[in-house]
């Protein structure tokens, strides 16, 4: 049967009590080494500045990157404590993304129209851009920025060349739920409702449907053909080979809409995180297609990264 479909019942899910839970147990299942060694510690929110609305990582893993109002963070993931905050935006930021190419290169968009190119080394902005629209998301690529604007509440997708910073509009897809791209910059996935259209720097390759409303996608990043999709109602569609989209599987645990999607870096595991605050981390080459569950405590869960 090529399509399948996992549920896992509803009962088991609702007796959940994070608060009963002992996070420092180590739980029982087939676990990756890098995922036992989850650390919580407190973060110096800086008199109340830190209202985060996406974490990044830095290559090296020594640093986090957010942003709150028009300002930059920058935390130690060590202690935890701010070390830097940057600002040029003169209005609210609304996505922040590392460079595929520059490990210590960051580029931000906001609601004042600017695109912002960030040296972390030394803490300054190197490039501003203006664009004649409000911009809602950033992703790097590996020769282009891909952006999401609005023109009188009309959707727009942007792509500006690294060398030239020449932007080339895309109008044909109007309701977009978010963006993403691959490890290496090579492909980026466009969200519409039920459909998923994936991108190469000649344009759309590729539409991806899904029998449910899709909120987050994840590539694989060891084979371009796997591909995952996060919907509304907690279902996951697994695409094995995307020359065949009938051959999915459809994972169900999440009783409320998937926020947060990632592959591992071997690709053999998926974790996805809900708005019930839990990740799950998918097993994928597992015959009975069990899913091993890691619990996170947290009031609203956004973002997975590896």
């Amino acid at each position: 049967m090529l399509n399948k479909k996992i549920q896992f019942q509803k009962s088991y899910r609702n007796k959940i009590d994070l608060k009963k839970i002992n996070f420092k147990k180590k739980l029982k299942g087939k676990r990756i080494s890098k995922l036992e060694d989850f650390k919580v510690f407190p973060v110096n929110s800086c008199n109340g500045f830190i209202a985060i609305q996406k974490i990044i990582c830095s290559k090296d893993g020594k640093q986090l990157f957010t942003f709150t109002r028009n300002l930059i963070l920058i935390y130690s993931l060590k202690t935890g404590f701010l070390m830097k905050k940057i600002k040029e935006h003169t209005n609210r930021i609304t996505g922040i993304c590392l460079s595929v190419n520059h490990p210590f290169r960051l580029y931000s968009c906001s609601l004042d129209k600017t695109i912002c190119e960030w040296d972390l080394l030394r803490g300054i902005c190197v490039n501003k851009i203006f664009l004649k629209m409000k911009l809602w998301k950033i992703i790097s690529g590996k020769n282009r920025l891909m952006l999401h604007g609005t023109i009188k509440q009309k959707s727009k997708i942007i792509f500006l060349d690294f060398k030239s910073w020449k932007k080339k509009i895309l109008n044909k897809i109007k309701k977009i739920e978010d963006l993403n791209a691959n490890c290496n910059g090579d492909f980026f996935s466009i969200i519409e409702g039920k459909k998923c259209y994936i991108l190469d720097d000649k344009g759309i390759i590729k539409i991806v449907k899904c029998p449910y409303q899709i909120t987050i996608s994840s590539f694989n990043p060891t084979n371009p053909n796997t591909f995952a999709l996060g919907c509304k109602g907690g279902e996951i569609c697994l695409f094995n080979d995307l020359r065949k989209q009938k051959n999915k599987t459809i994972y169900h645990w999440h009783s409320r809409a998937v926020k947060a999607l990632a592959f591992t870096k071997d690709g053999g595991y998926l974790i996805s995180g809900g708005e019930e605050s839990v990740l799950v981390l998918w097993q994928r080459k597992c015959s009975l297609n069990k899913a091993s569950l890691i619990l996170f405590k947290s009031s609203n869960l956004i973002f997975v990264q590896d």
